[in-house]
């Protein structure tokens, strides 16, 4: 209640015009009346906000640089997440490309003593053997 009275008294000062803060902008009037009020308040903590604001050493610059916060959009993130997974379907319902067929035609498949093996690998493999013990 003691609030509400001082702050009708203030008001009746501003609305007086010939009294002392007749003078006084709106801004200067209401930083004074703010200052008042929280005149009875005293911060604490200013060598801490200037330690991490302004930081003096490489460790607390690399301090105050992981501490810094990050606001990301989540829709057009989502979005983007959804498109790329979107292309990456697509892209795999695809026909193979020509040259990918080609390649596959080219390749056989031949039985050798009860196993299967291409035989562009086996005819490599074969080579590399007969190589050896001719050595």
């Amino acid at each position: 209640m003691a609030r509400e009275e001082e702050a009708e008294k203030q008001e009746e000062k501003v609305e007086d015009t010939g009294g002392p803060l007749a003078h006084q902008s709106p801004f200067s009037l209401s930083r004074r009346l703010l200052g008042e009020e929280l005149g009875s308040l005293n911060f604490q903590g200013k060598p801490g906000v200037l330690r991490r604001t302004h930081p003096g050493n490489w460790r607390q610059r690399v301090d105050s640089w992981w501490n810094r916060e990050i606001e990301l959009p989540l829709l057009p993130i989502g979005v983007l997440g959804l498109l790329v997974i979107a292309a990456i379907g697509i892209s795999g319902w695809r026909d193979p490309s020509p040259q990918h067929a080609i390649v596959q035609k080219q390749r056989q498949l031949i039985e050798v003593g009860g196993s299967v093996y291409w035989r562009d690998y086996y005819e490599k493999a074969v080579a590399a053997h007969a190589g050896q013990n001719q050595d």
